[in-house]
């Protein structure tokens, strides 16, 4: 029962990942098409669509790149478990 479960919603995600891998190629497609017939050359359009794309993705990055001081320092709980754990097992086997 749990196994049916299971294999129905992975062939549904599987074929929902197909769907929007088609959409989205479908639509940059479109997009490329649509530039040509505004009479832009081949190059110009693809040209176009990357430079939006890469801008895109530096404003996402430059918007995550930084860290909020209040946080403290990265990773400091794992950093005080691992020192935690050395100290323990440093008791129990040296």
């Amino acid at each position: 029962m749990e196994f049916d479960r299971f294999a129905t919603r992975l062939v549904s995600y599987v074929v929902g990942g197909v769907f929007g891998i088609t959409a989205y190629i479908l639509l940059q497609v479109g997009i490329i098409h649509g530039l040509v017939r505004l009479g832009l050359p081949l190059w110009a359009a693809c040209f176009i669509l990357v430079a939006v794309y890469g801008l895109v993705a530096i404003l996402a990055i430059a918007g995550v790149r930084h860290r909020d001081p209040r946080l403290g320092i990265p990773f400091q709980g794992t950093r005080e478990e691992w020192r935690r754990s050395k100290q323990w097992i440093q008791k129990r086997f040296f």
